[in-house]
Order: structure tokens, then C-alpha cells, then sequence
């Protein structure tokens, strides 16, 4: 999966460009995300959809730099082709030997941490 890093809302759009930067998103303009290994989930029957909870090793490439990471997934089939899979996870910046900005001589520093939460919907 691949997300441009020019579509990231960081809540300004001030904040949203010094990401962008930090990024390089001249150089590397996608975040990308590569599942690599996804449990077999347990389904069961919850209201009139089945649900279930898994766990996925995804590569997630940033600023050029790739590292592998387990994610707890949630899942919710709602047809017998379509199945909602929403996950979260925090990355350290400096991970991916990024160095957060600081402003008024240090005073004020960006958080080292992104948090990216996502909603897929997979069809067979």
C-alpha cells in the first residue's frame, strides 16, 4: 500500500509541510506499507457480522528506510468478499534516522513519535 506523504494531516498545515520536509518527500513521496506475514483469524459471530482480532508483521518504508513491525489488527467481515481491517501503530522517527525539528532555538520540539492509523477494506 502506498500513501503519499503529501496527503498526511498533522492538524496544521504549517505542521504538514515541516513533515513533509522532514520526510523528504521530494525524494521519497510515498509512505509504504508491505504486509509480510497476517495470523489466521478466529471468527465469530458479533450482531449480524462476524469479527476477529489478528496480528501482522508489516515492512513500512519511510524516508527510503524500511523496518518490519507486528500490528494488532482489528476485523470485521460484513460480506462473504469485504472484510474492514483497521490497525494502529506508533513509529519513533528516529528509527528511521529522522531528527524531529525544533524551533525557537529548542523551545519548541516536534514529537519524535507517528502514530498512523488506518481502515482498509479488503474484497476479494
Amino acid at each position: 500500500i502506498k500513501f503519499p506523504i503529501k496527503k498526511l494531516d498533522c492538524g496544521s498545515d504549517k505542521i504538514n509541510e515541516d513533515m513533509i520536509d522532514l520526510l523528504d518527500a521530494k525524494k521519497h513521496p510515498e509512505i509504504i506499507l508491505d504486509f509480510v506475514d497476517l495470523s489466521a483469524p478466529e471468527w465469530k459471530k458479533t450482531g449480524k457480522y462476524f469479527t476477529s482480532t489478528a496480528h501482522a508483521k508489516f515492512d513500512i518504508t519511510l524516508a527510503g528506510k524500511t523496518i518490519s513491525y507486528f500490528v494488532h489488527l482489528d476485523l470485521v467481515k460484513v460480506s462473504e468478499n469485504n472484510i474492514i481491517m483497521k490497525g494502529q501503530k506508533k513509529l519513533s522517527m528516529a528509527d528511521f534516522k529522522i531528527k524531529p525539528k525544533t524551533y525557537l532555538f529548542g523551545l519548541v520540539k516536534i514529537k519524535e513519535l507517528i502514530e498512523i492509523d488506518f481502515e482498509l477494506i479488503l474484497t476479494k
